[in-house]
């Protein structure tokens, strides 16, 4: 018996359709990376030195790493999966596994484009399977797919560092205390620290923004930029995080001016990542606000390193 052709627009699962439009944008494109790695097999086992939906993939996975976009990477790697696919020729698995790549990096410019990796991540497997098993292969892994982003947004992975939460002064706001206590929400669960979304993303200025002439106007993003750094201002803040929290301002800057952002955090990531659940270590005290809550409750100076 001959399968009918697979549809893409009638293989939208209501239940995923409502679940995306309520998740976050670096969940869903976990998500969509984890649908296209089970269907990509099916074009490399046929094209093994063809590397451009794999690279689609690792390109998503580095805007997922380090929040740093830019869209003609993002635009470049898409259209080269795509590529790939028409390259394929005929209607086949591999042709919708490359298909699958494409949608999946341009996630990082639209969210819903997770829909589109996902549902050609089914076409591929219609596609493999045979006859009498395409529509039973699909309704499985569809349930598949449905169940791993419920899992995710239940229990989302740590998503590593963004350039938004740098702040200009050097500060690494996804490590400060009061940016970890919004994100896990401790305040129902007993602590009253105070909540900030990071210097940037709050949309107020900061105390160096307010004191900085040329970071006020807009002329400058990093303090490296200005000619008098490291000025007075920084170098007082620097001495006291070197004194009471293991970072200094100036350090990163330095490093971010030499290595760029990208590689900045990647190291950052690492610094600071718990060891025991792969969370955000604070730097205000070295606990973890996932896994180190009770540490954190027993501390008599709850924001000072243990020495």
């Amino acid at each position: 018996m001959k399968k009918s052709k697979f549809s893409l627009t009638r293989s939208k699962d209501e239940r995923i359709v409502d679940l995306v439009n309520r998740t976050d944008h670096k969940t869903l494109a976990v998500w969509a990376t984890d649908c296209v790695r089970r269907v990509l097999p099916y074009f490399e086992e046929n094209y093994p030195n063809d590397l451009r939906p794999r690279n689609a993939i690792g390109t998503l996975q580095q805007w997922i790493n380090t929040g740093v976009f830019k869209m003609a990477v993002i635009r470049k790697a898409s259209l080269a999966a795509h590529t790939a696919a028409r390259e394929v020729g005929e209607d086949n698995a591999a042709r919708s596994a490359a298909r699958a790549a494409g949608q999946a990096v341009a996630t990082a410019h639209v969210p819903t484009h997770s829909i589109g990796a996902a549902i050609y991540a089914l076409q591929a497997i219609y596609r493999a399977s045979s006859s009498s098993d395409a529509d039973s292969s699909v309704a499985k892994e569809r349930e598949w797919q449905y169940q791993c982003l419920l899992n995710l947004v239940k229990n989302p992975k740590s998503i590593p560092m963004e350039e938004k939460l740098i702040a200009p002064c050097g500060m690494n706001c996804a490590v400060c205390a009061s940016y970890l206590a919004l994100k896990n929400d401790l305040k129902k669960k007993g602590f009253g620290k105070t909540y900030c979304a990071g210097c940037l993303p709050r949309g107020k200025n900061c105390y160096y923004h307010r004191k900085c002439e040329r970071l006020g106007k807009g002329l400058i993003r990093f303090c490296f930029e200005c000619a008098d750094f490291p000025c007075h201002l920084i170098k007082t803040l620097d001495k006291r995080y070197r004194t009471f929290y293991h970072m200094s301002m100036i350090e990163n800057l330095e490093y971010i001016k030499k290595n760029g952002m990208e590689k900045f955090l990647e190291k950052e990531a690492e610094k600071w990542k718990c060891p025991e659940c792969g969370e955000v270590i604070s730097c205000h005290n070295g606990l973890c606000y996932s896994c180190g809550l009770d540490k954190l409750r027993q501390k008599k100076r709850r924001y000072r390193w243990e020495e």
